[in-house]
């Protein structure tokens, strides 16, 4: 192995020092799917060693995985089983599905692989609940749309606090129930504008179109309810719907910068 690799196999055995993997194992991984950045290293090791069957490999990854996957379908689907999406996951995942390839096969190392693997499973849960009765969409509440630190946004929060709560949940009932997971999966789950894109089968500047959509139509229906419920003047009304789309713009650009 050359020198940077034996970097990056000693930063993976370092991390998991319970679980054995030939460095010939690793090299070959490295070889099929590229080097993986540093910060990854350990990742993608424990992710090859899973490929390789290796028991002890495959209970760390659950670890320290599954923790974070259990917690994401739960607040994304909290009528499914948790244990049964999990052992889906497990079976695509490790496994194969049908006599096909496990799907880690897939994994790239360039990224966190507790992350790779909760969307795999937010994937599933949206499978699952294609095919059921009176679907859950999303449980957003203002505070995660509107994050922030601005006293300016903490104020005017403060002031219209239960109007405003109020119109952005009928605002965001109105929304398309797909554009509404678009927004919990980025919002509360934490999934990036590639891994949205893999969830969805589609690519990742269409995912971060219709996340700018999604927003932009909340954003318009709750100008309109309030504007409707709240005894202030337009100009006092703009006023607060520009801090509220100033806060917004923020995410426009990370979404940019995440599709590039």
């Amino acid at each position: 192995m050359t020198a940077d690799l034996t970097a990056l196999y000693e930063r993976g055995k370092a991390a998991w020092p319970a679980v054995t993997l030939s460095p010939e194992a690793f090299a070959a991984w490295v070889k099929e799917h590229g080097e993986p950045p540093e910060a990854y290293a350990a990742d993608a090791w424990l992710a090859c060693a899973c490929l390789e069957r290796v028991p002890a490999a495959l209970a760390a990854c659950e670890a320290h995985t599954f923790p974070e996957v259990a917690a994401a379908v739960a607040r994304f689907a909290p009528r499914l089983q948790v244990d049964e999406i999990q052992q889906e996951l497990r079976q695509r995942v490790f496994l194969g599905v049908a006599g096909g390839a496990p799907k880690l096969r897939e994994y790239s190392g360039r990224g966190a692989l507790g992350r790779w693997l909760r969307a795999v499973a937010v994937r599933i849960a949206l499978n699952l609940l294609r095919g059921a009765p009176e679907q859950p969409h999303v449980t957003l509440g203002d505070d995660d749309f509107l994050s922030g630190d601005s006293p300016e946004l903490a104020h005017m929060k403060s002031l219209y606090r239960g109007e405003f709560k109020k119109a952005f949940a009928e605002a965001l009932a109105t929304l398309d129930p797909e554009l509404q997971n678009h927004l919990r999966l980025y919002y509360l789950d934490g999934l990036g504008v590639v891994e949205l894109a893999n969830v969805f089968h589609s690519s990742a500047p269409t995912v971060s179109r219709r996340l700018q959509k999604a927003r932009a139509e909340v954003l318009e229906a709750t100008r309109k309810i309030l504007k409707q419920r709240l005894g202030v003047d337009g100009e006092e009304l703009e006023s607060i719907m520009r801090l509220i789309q100033s806060r917004l713009s923020l995410d426009v650009g990370a979404l940019k910068d995440d599709a590039e």
